[in-house]
């Protein structure tokens, strides 16, 4: 009976260590945030790659020659790191359900690459190369990044920038752009384009569906284009504007000139107005839709 006894006892000492386990676990993957806080040399010029599922990665430029990262994140989430001084890699490892948030303080001119699926981008104080794609995330960019692309699928994109070269796409989320650029782009589906800029040289921005809007200027010699196959375009030149102007709308209003004709129309010309002085070179403004508004004005 004794020994009986003594196996009934080590039998359910044992399913108590069992039953444990699961819930040590879960109150492990449930705890508090873990923190972190790493630093590794990095060369002024050189490259960082950054990973974070989901959460947040906030860039910060400094004149340091160091990559700093603080932040929190949960268990079973690990973070990595590694590289040298010309090349870093970083981010988090784990159950992409589970959201982190990174600090990642880098040499103000390096190259950096930032990819997520559900997080958001927040970048500032910034001057080297930037490449930034998320699923879902927003993307915010304060900074003055010498060469800038971004690309989302659903989230919102917001740019205060004037990179030399300038690459946005998005499909369903909205792309707002103040700046200046000599070659800029921005593609869109469905989400709306509205651009503030100083002046551009060459620029093209186009959406399927929704509308695109430009407020600015345009370098003589330049060209700037906005295409939408059913959105309304529209584009606000500075007074001081030298261009020749060409619209493509079943409905325009060019300078308080309204024109209205059937999208179907086989004969459909574009609205042609030049800006131009004789013999001053201007640039070329062309706006198209297919079956929205296109409007042109001066402020």
């Amino acid at each position: 009976m004794r020994v009986a006894l003594a196996n009934i006892a080590l039998v359910s000492s044992a399913l108590a260590r069992v039953a444990l386990v699961p819930a040590m676990l879960g109150a492990q993957a449930s705890g508090a945030p873990q923190p972190i806080d790493r630093r590794l040399p990095l060369n002024a010029d050189g490259l960082v790659k950054i990973f974070n599922y989901a959460g947040a990665v906030h860039l910060v430029g400094w004149a340091r020659d160091t990559v700093a990262v603080t932040g929190t994140m949960r268990a079973p989430q690990q973070f990595f790191i590694g590289g040298n001084a010309t090349g870093i890699k970083l981010g988090i490892e784990g159950e992409s359900g589970t959201v982190a948030d990174l600090t990642v303080s880098v040499p103000t001119g390096a190259r950096v690459w930032i990819r997520t699926s559900a997080g958001d981008v927040d970048v500032r104080a910034f001057t080297g190369s930037l490449d930034v794609g998320t699923v879902q995330g927003r993307v915010r960019v304060q900074a003055q990044p010498g060469e800038l692309t971004v690309e989302s699928m659903a989230g919102d994109i917001d740019v205060a920038a004037s990179p030399r070269y300038l690459r946005v796409r998005s499909a369903s989320g909205a792309v707002t752009w103040n700046g200046s650029s000599e070659d800029a782009a921005i593609t869109t589906v469905g989400g709306a384009i509205i651009v503030k800029a100083g002046v551009v040289t060459h620029a093209r921005f186009e959406s399927v569906a929704g509308t695109v809007q430009y407020t600015g200027g345009v370098v003589r010699g330049g060209r700037l284009e906005l295409d939408s196959h059913g959105g309304d375009v529209s584009a606000a030149l500075s007074r001081n504007a030298v261009a020749d102007i060409e619209v493509d709308a079943p409905e325009s209003n060019v300078l308080g000139v309204r024109t209205t004709r059937s999208a179907g129309d086989a004969r459909r010309s574009a609205v042609v107005k030049t800006l131009a002085r004789e013999g001053v070179a201007g640039a070329q403004v062309v706006l198209r839709s297919f079956k929205g508004r296109a409007t042109l004005t001066q402020h």
